[in-house]
């Protein structure tokens, strides 16, 4: 994301330095760290369409169209984002992207990267002075600079130097499961292969299995569990009960997974926190963006889309405001503070609707009466994913419209053979008339 950012400042004229703390990816077919898959939705590429890349990024993607609900009967429901083309997710390796994003920005002799660099301090007691591991080892060097844009993670260094001042406040919210990624390779002959072109999700109550689909054919999961519980990693530590816990949860899978006890017990599990803080600001001198400003938990999937959102709402601010960074700082605040604690808030929501609802009968039948009337009135009613994912729309505005159409939802579905009308000629002008009653 920091990536991006820095060519976004390059198109104002300006001159980047660019400090990453990972080695140099660029020509390499592999890198440590994680390998979760991401997904790109319209945030992104509205980004990616300011820099001019989109169909580079793309070429690196897999298009999905919707997401596919897994039971433990071994039944599948496909679920379509939407009736547009331009209703669909992308779907890209975490490092497949960072290294793509290297590679474009090398074109551009404007920005100035140094691999392995960390920034470990920052000074604003005077002009904004970091001080700089270096990669051969020692004292950290010292670094005056102009001023500094912290796309530096969820354990950004630049945000603890603004909690230093206690008008700035941090909320933190853990969630109560914990991940570990699992591969599900290509299927073997005989075997019936996960669709590609989605996202498969096995909805399990406190469990949950996402899987999203890789460039070879096969997809990179995320497994969720709570901490305790019969389903929960205590149930897993060992790998006679982590087969089990498969055998019993996801037996349509049990047998596809072959690398699963290296991948379980080999690689770390990762805690899942949430983290906004009220300000991304200090005058002109320092501002936040990506996970140093508001990581959220990646059920909703807009962490790095609204990371790279960031990216363009800054560089937008920076353009009207002719670079005075102050004002555009201060700009940029005001537009992201709120919609940071909404996507705190709906990607949490997020969980419960996938994990928990995603299986219960009633939500199959709200979610289906949800896509009817969007699919009728698209202009006046459009679903909460749909406007966060397929949309530029404020998530803060998309919280508040939501919560209206949920009350739509309730309000229809208590209305007596509502389900059966659903496909008749009067259904439309029976929703529009609920649509227009709700507050």
């Amino acid at each position: 994301m920091g990536v991006a950012q820095a060519m976004l400042l390059s198109k104002l004229k300006l001159k980047p330095q660019i400090f990453e703390g990972r080695t140099d990816l660029r020509g390499r077919q592999s890198a440590g760290g994680r390998s979760i898959n991401l997904t790109l939705a319209h945030r992104a590429f509205a980004t990616f369409d300011a820099l001019g890349i989109t169909d580079e990024v793309r070429s690196i993607c897999v298009k999905c169209r919707g997401r596919y609900f897994h039971g433990t009967d071994g039944s599948v429901r496909y679920h379509p984002y939407g009736p547009r083309d331009e209703d669909a997710l992308y779907a890209v390796s975490r490092m497949g992207l960072l290294r793509k994003l290297l590679e474009i920005a090398d074109r551009d002799p404007g920005l100035q990267f140094a691999f392995t660099h960390r920034a470990v301090s920052i000074d604003l007691s005077g002009s904004p002075r970091l001080s700089i591991d270096r990669p051969e080892g020692g004292d950290p060097y010292q670094l005056q600079v102009d001023r500094i844009i912290g796309a530096d993670g969820q354990s950004s260094v630049a945000r603890s130097v603004l909690l230093q001042d206690p008008s700035y406040d941090l909320h933190v919210r853990y969630a109560p499961v914990l991940y570990r990624e699992v591969s599900l390779p290509l299927a073997k002959r005989g075997e019936t292969p996960l669709p590609a072109d989605g996202l498969h999700i096995w909805p399990r109550g406190e469990v949950i299995l996402v899987a999203i689909p890789n460039l070879d054919g096969g997809h990179t999961g995320s497994l969720f569990l709570p901490i305790e519980g019969p389903h929960g990693f205590n149930a897993a530590r060992d790998r006679a009960g982590l087969r089990r816990l498969f055998r019993e949860l996801f037996p349509d899978i049990e047998n596809r997974v072959p690398s699963l006890e290296f991948d379980f017990f080999h690689r770390p599990a990762s805690v899942l926190c949430s983290v906004v803080i009220n300000r991304v600001h200090r005058g002109g001198e320092v501002v936040l963006v990506g996970d140093a400003a508001r990581s959220v938990v990646p059920y909703l999937g807009q962490g790095l889309n609204a990371g790279l959102e960031d990216a363009l709402q800054l560089f937008r601010a920076l353009e009207r405001n002719d670079l005075a960074f102050g004002k555009a700082f201060a700009e940029y605040n005001e537009a992201r503070v709120p919609d940071n604690y909404a996507l705190q808030e709906l990607a949490f929501a997020h969980y419960e609707e996938l994990a928990v609802k995603g299986a219960q009968q009633d939500y199959i039948v709200r979610k289906q009466l949800e896509r009817t009337v969007q699919e009728l009135m698209p202009k006046e009613f459009e679903s909460l994913y749909s406007m966060v994912s397929f949309s530029a729309r404020p998530y803060a505005e998309c919280a508040r419209l939501a919560a209206k159409q949920e009350r739509v939802l309730t309000r229809l579905l208590s209305r007596p053979g509502i389900v059966e009308r659903m496909g008749t000629p009067g259904f439309k002008q029976e929703a529009l008339e609920v649509l227009q009653t709700v507050q």
